[in-house]
């Protein structure tokens, strides 16, 4: 059974907008349903791909969220008595 073919661009030439909406694509295909690994072995290029584009999701992208939105504060707490 012949599946979907996705274009593949290189992770460090995408914007964080493209990662999301690369990240949806993959994810709308259910290649390897809720899985951890898909089932073709065809498709474990795919995985690997879509596991470097979430580290750079997270490490790009979340991080620089984070930072433009100043993240979580800590708020000091006076101390117990």
């Amino acid at each position: 059974m012949a599946g979907e073919k996705l274009v593949l661009p290189a992770i460090n030439s995408m914007e964080c907008k493209d990662i999301d909406k690369m990240l949806a694509r993959i994810d709308s295909t259910r290649y390897r349903g809720n899985a951890p690994q898909p089932d073709n072995i065809a498709d474990c290029p795919l995985l690997s791909y879509e596991l470097l584009l979430a580290e750079e999701n997270y490490n790009r992208c979340v991080v620089e969220r984070k930072n433009v939105s100043d993240g979580l504060r800590n708020i000091e707490r006076p101390a117990s008595q």
